[in-house]
């Protein structure tokens, strides 16, 4: 019973520790990367550690906060891919989609395919882009601890998908930890002062 409740809060202590995160959320050492050293039409976009794949660079429009050149999903159902040399904790980009009604969602695994992290975010709440009339916006995804291989962007149903000034760092980073994850240590106190009582 204990080792199945210390595995218990181990786990929650892990999942604790992810979170949607803001561009100013990254620290000092984080690497941003905007496509400018990449060929227009390039399938794959890299930085020597990041490597982008799934459309192509896209040098089109000008969206909000994303500028020539970005990546662009070249098919309608097509996921972009960011894939890491060396593990992250944390990565972000901007990102605008040409479907006012569609669902974004980040899904960020480790180096065994293990889902990490996955997030949807509801396109009612995403603004329109200044000068664009469609959704965009940023979205992050920090894990705590060095331990991304890759993340996926995937657009609901969107024949248009752009990523540009994709940020990511390798240090773990501090996360608050959700009020949830205190009420479950309460109620796991409660429970193991009522079997005391009991026994």
């Amino acid at each position: 019973m204990r080792t199945l409740l210390f595995c218990t809060l181990l786990g929650l202590a892990q999942i604790s520790n992810a979170a949607l995160i803001n561009r100013v959320d990254f620290g000092g050492g984080a690497i941003d990367y905007d496509f400018s050293g990449d060929s227009s039409g390039a399938a794959t976009a890299t930085d020597g550690n990041l490597t982008v794949s799934g459309g192509a660079v896209f040098t089109g429009v000008t969206a909000g906060p994303l500028v020539i050149p970005m990546y662009a999903n070249v098919s309608t159902s097509a996921p972009i891919r960011l894939d890491f040399l060396s593990l992250v904790s944390a990565v972000g980009f901007d990102y605008a989609t040409l479907d006012s009604n569609n669902d974004l969602t980040i899904s960020v695994f480790d180096n065994t395919n293990t889902l990490l992290e996955t997030h949807t975010i509801d396109s009612t709440g995403i603004p329109l882009c200044p000068g664009f009339v469609n959704p965009c916006g940023f979205v992050g995804v920090d894990v705590g601890a060095p331990s991304i291989s890759y993340a996926i962007l995937q657009a609901a149903a969107s024949p248009l998908m752009l990523v540009d000034n994709v940020i990511y760092e390798s240090s773990a980073s501090t996360v608050p930890v959700p009020a949830t994850l205190s009420l479950l240590t309460a109620g796991l106190l409660g429970f193991r002062i009522f079997r005391k009582k009991q026994s």
